[in-house]
């Protein structure tokens, strides 16, 4: 058909303000992200005027040469055309979410240790415009409350802090719980089937200030952990317990300083992605008097309980900790790696029954009761493949093996436990890396778990 002069006219005009609003950069912010510097892009000024040879666009820098290109009119639906990226509606919580700091968590699952549990985390990243002049990476503040089927409280506050340019890693934790518990005996070979349940409250501060060597990824400081047991109750005390002392039978105080090595070369500290973690750290633990109140005192009279339960006697611990973190496919919307970790915790004798390495729980040999197998020596080995689906979705298998003894020799040369899984990842902010994690696990023993925590285990 015949086309008027009128209308070819006014698209001609349509078309050349359309390509002088795409040579345009937009006034709001740019989907390449600002500069690394904070300055103003240097591309085609907005009021369209030709750039001069100074404004030409850095091939060093892809956002300028992205504000600076003017596409054809066959490109404009290209892939590499930022205003085609796909928008996906979201509800306004999960917007709301992915752009705040403040990050509220329901806590809910069932553990083998809690039964059904209840509570309410939050988990506080600084805001990431306080750190463009001192670049770090991203830290992290959380408190948890929570209260379980087992008639148990728990309260929690932790930190890993990032000091500016990654010269310091700050990290403490500390607690504070009424809690039930059951002791299966030490050793490899414990009936797991064969329990004695027993109540205490506990307060807890473990806490450590490393600083990175120079302008390396060595970094070295001093670790203080100190951790009290107290009001214990035992349902029924097993006749091996009232003839045998074991320190900590009725509680425990300890106090042990020493110091931690860690080469670090993580892209984060909360939740990596790629590189490695490096830890070995030597801790003492001198004597202390131990001192019961009244309401205790009856019960170990009423049990018969050896007085030498009562002593707090001094002992080392040692810990090496490897963990490796392998990227194995990497997309515009999928993310594949393999984490690894290996583990050696040992500790000499007179080492409270509860302060020994453990397996169990929701971050060593999932699937276990938090210490069904606890000993002076432990070992474990632990895999994971991690997956992102986009920016909130992620998921993973797991299985992990290990170990423990009263000396290395048995510890090595055992049968291993061992336990699988695999579990899904909720990340409502990706800026500030804090996912829930949902953890399905199964052990050899036919155990299993289920847990709903923040962040990964390792």
């Amino acid at each position: 058909c015949k086309v008027s002069p009128t209308l070819r006219l006014a698209g001609m005009l349509l078309l050349a303000s359309h390509l002088l609003a795409t040579g345009a950069p937009a006034t709001g912010p740019s989907m390449a992200g600002p500069p690394a510097t904070g300055a103003p892009a240097t591309g085609t000024p907005a009021t369209g005027t030709p750039a001069t040879g100074s404004q030409l666009p850095n091939p060093s820098r892809p956002e300028s040469m992205l504000q600076g290109r003017t596409p054809a009119p066959t490109n404009l639906c290209s892939a590499d055309s930022p205003q085609t990226a796909p928008s996906i509606p979201l509800p306004r919580w999960v917007r709301n979410l992915s752009g705040s700091n403040l990050l509220p968590s329901p806590a809910f699952g069932r553990t083998p240790e809690t039964g059904v549990l209840l509570g309410l985390g939050l988990f506080y990243t600084p805001s990431a415009k306080s750190l463009q002049a001192l670049p770090r990476r991203k830290s992290q503040i959380g408190f948890i409350v929570a209260y379980t089927e087992r008639k148990q409280w728990i309260l929690n506050q932790s930190a890993i802090l990032s000091g500016p340019q990654d010269r310091y890693l700050i990290q403490w934790n500390m607690s504070w719980r009424n809690y039930w518990d059951q002791y299966f005996g030490i050793g490899p070979r414990v009936d797991p089937r064969q329990s004695t349940p027993f109540r205490f409250e506990s307060l807890h501060l473990q806490a450590s200030l490393l600083k990175r060597l120079s302008a390396t990824h060595h970094y070295l400081g001093p670790q203080v952990r100190f951790n009290q047991l107290y009001r214990v109750r035992w349902e029924t005390l097993p006749p091996q317990l009232v003839s045998t002392p074991t320190p900590g039978l009725w509680g425990h105080f300890t106090l042990g300083l020493g110091g931690r090595w860690v080469h670090d070369t993580r892209n984060e500290v909360v939740n990596p992605r790629r590189g490695h973690w490096r830890e070995v750290t030597l801790r003492y633990h001198p004597a202390f008097p131990h001192t019961v109140n009244a309401s205790t005192l009856d019960w170990i009279r009423r049990y018969g309980s050896d007085p030498d339960s009562l002593a707090n006697p001094a002992y080392w611990q040692y810990h090496l900790d490897l963990r490796h973190y392998t990227p194995l496919l990497q997309g515009k919307n999928h993310d594949l790696i393999w984490a690894s970790r290996f583990l050696v915790h040992g500790a000499t004798p007179g080492i409270a029954f509860r302060e020994m390495p453990s397996l169990g729980g929701d971050d060593l040999l999932r699937g276990y009761f938090r210490g069904t197998y606890r000993d002076r020596c432990l070992w474990a080995v632990e895999n994971e493949i991690r997956g992102l689906w986009g920016d909130y979705i992620g998921w993973n298998l797991y299985t992990g093996l290990g170990q423990v003894d009263a000396h290395w020799q048995g510890a090595f040369f055992s049968p291993p436990r061992f336990s699988w899984g695999a579990g899904l990842r909720l990340i409502p902010n990706p800026k500030a890396r804090t996912l829930l994690r949902i953890d399905w696990a199964r052990t050899g023993e036919g155990t299993g778990g289920l847990y709903f925590e923040v962040n990964e285990s390792f």
